[in-house]
């Protein structure tokens, strides 16, 4: 067969990617490397011996979604049921390979992973979950002895000559004489073909049925917190044929009152503490309300490796089928309570928490329809004036609404509140309103009528008066300090108005009166003050300003305004004089 990925299996790109294949416990591995790694005869590439794993296959993987597959062949074919030969792999060794081998032990088509751990403060026991399985069960009992170790913060094993043994002092996946399991093991470690059912490494050579794997089991070691290592080793002894493996998941650190070296039928394995639930009970979100999606949190417990199922219940009832961390309310529901039981669970133990239960189950919120009743726009359509909308008319319930202005139907950035300051930028322009009506079962919008296009405020301009009296210095222009009232965009509500000083005047205070009541109060620096007549009713009114220097010089002007109405000739503006008073 090829040495490709088939279905289920991925061959890993980098020793780390295989490496956090291994576990589910966050931060526990820290880096990883190919110690060793054979190549495929006659090629340049490696061998693939070792493949992450995501079908389910002889009970794995045991926790999480994928696992990690050892073998002295060809690791693709791990999860292919039914080998038609068992001579599935025969590489060259990498070099380092013989380093392995004691007196004339052999070992061939080697592959080591190193992978490095940090193990937590307070954790006092390393374990994982493995099975091995080799294609040498039963014809080659008590004559091969391919292996599959782990070692801990030690890579030092050898191989000795025959079939009698190992010397693998750091190795923790053994039997309980010591020794790395293999083809000879016995007792519960003892292979067997059911412990290969399904998977690459049975089949049939000859008419004769070959393959073997022990049962599920767990290998541990005492580990103190800080940083360790762990070496994975797989290989055949004496030849290349007939390939041996292991398939590997759940590396975990816990603190436990005991933990053994050696491997152990899963069963029979050290664990952590059971889950306590504590006070904190699972919290349940969102409105319940069919078709709307309700969230439950898991509550919490205490304890280690903890995963965590859930169970939907109505009225107290468990609900077929309801078993995700989210529920979404069908109608059956309606009327009814809703709570939810949440299971936490490690090795250790199982321990539930249920939830408050929501109000009873209301039927779906029928998204809001509009109606042919548009908003409406309201107020002048003057520069600087609010306009005010409406929201039109929705049906629907729990109905809440929202606004966009539109200037000439496109958005205008920010306008989003139900009243619309109108712009100089809008002059020339229509302005309306896009209203949103929202609740649970959705939206819907409608516009109102363009408004009428913007213009710039009437101009009303002031008559002038000369002031009795004012007297005009023969000095030339260019010395002269001056008073000038401009109109700007006026209105009868108020007048807007610039002074300047001739060279070398430097004003320290301005004060303005309106018919001789102090009106406002400005710095020197300050060269135009706008005046306001809004409430003041008809008839004159007398401005005037005084303006006094560090020197002690006094500058001052007066004008005398008077309201225009339609139809009345305004004056002309005039530039008046501050004299000195």
């Amino acid at each position: 067969m090829p040495a490709s990925a088939t279905a289920g299996v991925t061959v890993p790109t980098t020793a780390l990617q295989a490496a956090e294949a291994l576990t589910t416990q966050s931060s526990l591995v820290t880096g990883a490397n190919w110690v060793l790694q054979p190549k495929i005869v006659g090629k340049s590439e490696l061998a693939p011996t070792v493949v992450i794993a995501n079908a389910a296959l002889l009970g794995f993987p045991t926790i999480g979604s994928q696992f990690l597959a050892f073998s002295s062949g060809f690791a693709t074919h791990a999860e292919i049921a039914n080998q038609t030969s068992y001579n599935d792999g025969e590489f060259e060794n990498a070099t380092g390979t013989e380093a392995h081998d004691e007196g004339t032990g052999v070992v061939n088509d080697l592959t080591i992973l190193h992978v490095a751990i940090n193990v937590p403060t307070g954790k006092n026991c390393l374990a994982l979950d493995f099975r091995f399985l080799s294609q040498e069960y039963p014809q080659w009992v008590g004559q091969f002895d391919d292996g599959f170790l782990v070692e801990l913060d030690a890579d030092n094993w050898k191989i000795r000559s025959g079939s009698a043994s190992f010397n693998a002092p750091a190795n923790f996946a053994t039997d309980s004489s010591g020794q790395p399991l293999s083809v000879n093991s016995t007792g519960t470690l003892a292979l067997s073909p059911a412990g290969a059912a399904g998977s690459g490494f049975e089949g049939t050579e000859g008419g004769e049925a070959f393959g073997g794997g022990t049962a599920l089991l767990s290998a541990e070691t005492p580990v103190t917190p800080g940083a360790h290592d762990l070496y994975f080793s797989v290989f055949d002894a004496v030849d290349h044929a007939l390939d041996s493996g292991a398939f590997v998941d759940h590396l975990r650190t816990f603190h436990t009152a005991a933990c053994p070296a050696g491997a152990v039928p899963a069963g029979e394995a050290a664990t952590p503490p059971a889950p306590v639930a504590t006070s904190e009970v699972p919290v349940i979100s969102g409105s319940a309300t069919v078709g709307d999606t309700l969230s439950a949190t898991t509550g919490s417990f205490t304890g280690e490796e903890l995963t965590y199922t859930y169970q939907w219940l109505l009225e107290g009832v468990p609900i077929t089928g309801a078993k995700a961390a989210s529920y979404v309310p069908t109608t059956p529901d309606i009327g009814k309570p809703l709570s939810v039981v949440v299971t936490a669970t490690n090795p250790g133990g199982v321990v539930s928490e249920t939830s408050t239960s929501t109000p009873a189950v209301k039927p779906a919120v029928a998204a809001p329809v509009a109606t042919a009743s548009l908003p409406q726009v309201s107020g002048p359509t003057i520069a600087g004036d609010t306009l005010s909308a409406t929201t039109g008319s929705f049906t629907g319930e729990e109905l809440t609404y929202t606004y966009q202005w539109l200037l000439d139907g496109a958005p205008i950035s920010g306008a989003t509140a139900v009243t619309y300051v109108i712009t100089s930028a809008d002059v020339g322009h229509q302005l309306s309103v896009l209203v949103t009506a929202t609740n649970a079962g959705g939206e819907a919008s409608q516009t109102s009528a363009l408004s009428a296009t913007v213009t710039l405020a009437p101009t009303h301009i002031l008559a002038t008066m000369p002031v009795a009296g004012l007297i005009t210095p023969t000095a030339p222009s260019a010395s002269r300090t001056t008073f000038v009232v401009l109109r700007q965009c006026m209105s009868t509500r108020s007048e807007t108005m610039h002074w300047r000083t001739a060279p070398g005047v430097r004003l320290m205070h301005v004060t303005i009166t309106l018919n001789g009541r102090p009106y406002s109060s400005l710095s020197g620096g300050m060269r135009h003050g706008t005046v306001s007549f809004v409430g003041r009713g008809p008839g004159r009114v007398i401005v005037r300003i005084t303006a006094t220097t560090a020197t002690g010089g006094r500058y001052s002007a007066s004008r005398v305004f008077h309201p225009c109405i339609p139809g009345l000739r305004s004056t002309r503006p005039r530039t008046q004089f501050l004299s000195r008073s």
